[in-house]
C-alpha cells in the first residue's frame, strides 16, 4: 500500500511506517532461516570429516589383515577377533586441526569353512567416542590364502626331533 500525500499541489509517493516494519520483519526471518542451514551445514560437514577419518581408520586395519593373509595358511589361521595384523584393537587417539578424538577400532572375524586357515570374513568397526550419534563405521574384507596349503613337516610327526 503506497501513501499519497498532497504536497504543493503534487502527489507525494512513499512507504508507510507498517509496511517498512512488516518487510523488515520479513528480511529478518529470512536472513535467521538462512543463517540456520548455515549452522547445520557446518556440523554436516564436521559429522562427515570424523567419518571419512573412521572409514579410513577401518580401511587401514582391513589392508593390514589382507596383508598377513597373503603371507600363508598360518597367518590366516592366527588372525582372529581383535588379532591379527600390526595395527592393534582398542582406543585410539586422532590429532587433527589441534583437537584430539577419540576413536575405537576392532574387528569380528567369522570362519566361512571347517578348516580354520581355509576362509574367514573379517568384519572391521571403528566407532567414533565422542560422538555415538554419528554411528559406527563398518568395513568387510574376505581373508584366505589362495596358494597350496603347508604340508606336515617331518617334526610334526617324530616327537623326538623338537
Amino acid at each position: 500500500m503506497i501513501s499519497k500525500a498532497l504536497v504543493a499541489g503534487r502527489y507525494n509517493r512513499g512507504f508507510s511506517l507498517i509496511e517498512c516494519l512488516i518487510a523488515t520483519l520479513l528480511f529478518t526471518l529470512s536472513c535467521l532461516g538462512i543463517f540456520s542451514l548455515y549452522q547445520r551445514q557446518i556440523l554436516a560437514t564436521q559429522s562427515l570429516v570424523l567419518w571419512y577419518d573412521a572409514r579410513n581408520l577401518a580401511t587401514a586395519k582391513a589392508s593390514d589383515l589382507y596383508a598377513q593373509a597373503l603371507q600363508s595358511h598360518a597367518a590366516v589361521a592366527a588372525i582372529d577377533t581383535d588379532t591379527g595384523g600390526e595395527l592393534s584393537a582398542g582406543n585410539l587417539t586422532i590429532n587433527k586441526d589441534g583437537r584430539s578424538i577419540a576413536m575405537a577400532r576392532h574387528w569380528q572375524v567369522t570362519t566361512l569353512k571347517t578348516h580354520p586357515a581355509a576362509l574367514k570374513l573379517a568384519t572391521i568397526t571403528v566407532s567414533i567416542l565422542p560422538d555415538e550419534a554419528l554411528g559406527n563405521v563398518e568395513h568387510g574384507v574376505v581373508l584366505w590364502h589362495s596358494g597350496p596349503a603347508e604340508l606336515p613337516q617331518v617334526e610334526d610327526f617324530n616327537p623326538d626331533s623338537k
